[in-house]
């Protein structure tokens, strides 16, 4: 798997700021327009028109071997390509919100969370949304009817938290997910990659 991270002000120099646009729609129109780039830089030639499925999860119909994921924030585009399904997201650490994770988390990583210290909640918030947003856009379920159906937790040694190993729980394909959480310092991002 390959990924990039680009910040949003490189994207628009590059290419360009369509202003009849809503906000989201000019950084979604930058990160196709980023990831075709890149596909050309690394010397990949095929009709790079995107398709999406039912439930979202955007494909190149004619090169239906070559997986992708695209994530954004407000600053930054991050893509994954791969010959396997694959999902990236990107987020900078948010706030605990106890009420969002009871709603949309499984009821495994909410206890987590909770029982954390404070100061860890919101990097444990954080970093299980990107790897969680990773996993549903890997498997092309999407959040809706699937977020609660898995759990993903890291290991705890004492008062710390290792997320370098993760224990996934729940229905297939979930437990044989790749999946992998970063901070990447540069950015100031958590970023969470996964594979099938």
């Amino acid at each position: 798997m390959n990924y990039w991270i680009y910040s949003i002000e490189e994207c628009e120099k590059a290419f360009g700021i369509q202003t009849s646009l809503p906000r989201a729609k000019q950084i979604s129109m930058l990160a196709k327009q980023q990831l075709i780039f890149q596909l050309e830089q690394e010397g990949l030639s095929f009709d790079t028109t995107i398709a999406v499925g039912e439930k979202g999860k955007p494909f190149f119909p004619y090169n239906q071997g070559l997986h992708f994921s695209i994530s954004h924030t407000k600053d930054h585009i991050a893509f994954a390509i791969d010959t396997r399904p694959v999902g990236i997201d990107i987020e900078q650490q948010r706030p605990y919100k106890p009420a969002l994770v009871s709603r949309f988390f499984h009821s495994d990583e909410y206890t987590f969370i909770d029982s954390l210290l404070p100061e860890q909640q919101a990097e444990a918030f954080t970093r299980l949304w990107t790897l969680k947003e990773a996993a549903v856009k890997c498997t092309g379920t999407g959040i809706s009817g699937e977020f609660d159906q898995f759990a993903i937790l890291p290991v705890k040694a004492g008062q710390q938290l290792d997320y370098t190993e993760l224990t996934i729980q729940g229905k297939a394909p979930y437990p044989t997910l790749n999946l992998s959480s970063h901070y990447i310092e540069k950015h100031n991002l958590n970023l969470a990659l996964c594979t099938l």
